[in-house]
């Protein structure tokens, strides 16, 4: 047995980059047109905080209050995960800087 037949080739897209580049450029495409209604949902839900602490009664302040700590730590989790996910996929590609990530 011949150990470069055991050693299986790399599957090539058709344009031919490498499989894993066009899937991580695939993500990176997938990440990049979810990050603005992740934007529309978090800037609604902040005015929907801001419309209860106005016209709210007392205990709906509260809870508004309370909601609004949960929409912050929530956004900053969700908008991390998405640029660390296009970092992971800009360094997969070979960009090698963090600059393309920001853009």
């Amino acid at each position: 047995m011949n150990v470069t037949s055991a050693i299986p080739t790399p599957i090539v897209a058709a344009e031919g980059s490498n499989y894993w580049q066009s899937v991580s450029q695939s993500i990176a495409n997938a990440i990049d047109s979810a990050l603005p209604y992740v934007w529309i949902l978090v800037s609604l839900a902040i005015i929907g905080v801001g419309l209860l602490c106005i016209i709210g009664s007392d205990r709906s302040k509260e809870v508004a209050k309370s909601k609004f700590v949960y929409i912050c730590i929530g956004a900053a989790l969700v908008l991390a995960a998405a640029y660390i996910g296009k970092g992971i996929t800009s360094a997969l590609n070979g960009a090698g800087d963090w600059s393309s990530v920001v853009s």
